[in-house]
C-alpha cells in the first residue's frame, strides 16, 4: 500500500516543472498538462513499440514442441 501511495506522489509531482515552464511561457494550466500528458503517453508508446516485438520473438523462439 505504501509503495501504491509513493507511486501516487511521484506521478502528481513529477510533472510539475514541466508544467510550471510551459505555463511561464505564456500557456494555460489545462493546456500545459495536456501536452506533459500526451508527451508520457507517447514516450510510453514508444517503448513498448521497442519492447514488444523482441520479448514476443523470444517468447516463440522458446516454445517447448509438442511430442
Amino acid at each position: 500500500m505504501l509503495t501504491l501511495l509513493l507511486l501516487a506522489v511521484f506521478v502528481a509531482i513529477g510533472p510539475e516543472p514541466l508544467v510550471m515552464g510551459l505555463t511561464q511561457r505564456g500557456l494555460r494550466r489545462g493546456w500545459a498538462v495536456l501536452i506533459v500528458l500526451l508527451g508520457f503517453l507517447v514516450v510510453l508508446g514508444g517503448i513498448l513499440v521497442l519492447v514488444i516485438p523482441p520479448v514476443t520473438r523470444e517468447v516463440g523462439a522458446h516454445r517447448i514442441p509438442r511430442a
